[in-house]
């Protein structure tokens, strides 16, 4: 069953040890792709965390808004 990105969202921002600073960006375009692709999303924390690791590791710093505005764009106009 997906999870509700609110929840989701609720959750990260509760383990700000694991997720601070860019990795909330990261986190953002994880939910971003589940909304888009229709997937669920893990709702243990430590996943969630993982996955925004990976996706900051493999994402510039200063790309993640771009990232982010890109998957807002294909979400409303698919």
């Amino acid at each position: 069953m997906a999870c509700d990105p609110n929840v989701l969202v609720e959750q990260a921002k509760c383990f700000q040890c694991a997720l601070t600073g860019d990795m909330f960006a990261a986190v953002d375009i994880l939910l971003l792709c589940a909304i888009r692709d229709g997937t669920g999303l893990s709702c243990d924390p430590q996943a969630l965390a993982a996955q925004a690791r990976c996706i900051h590791a493999c994402i510039p710093t200063g790309m993640l808004a771009a990232v982010k505005l890109s998957l807002l764009c294909q979400i409303v106009n698919p």
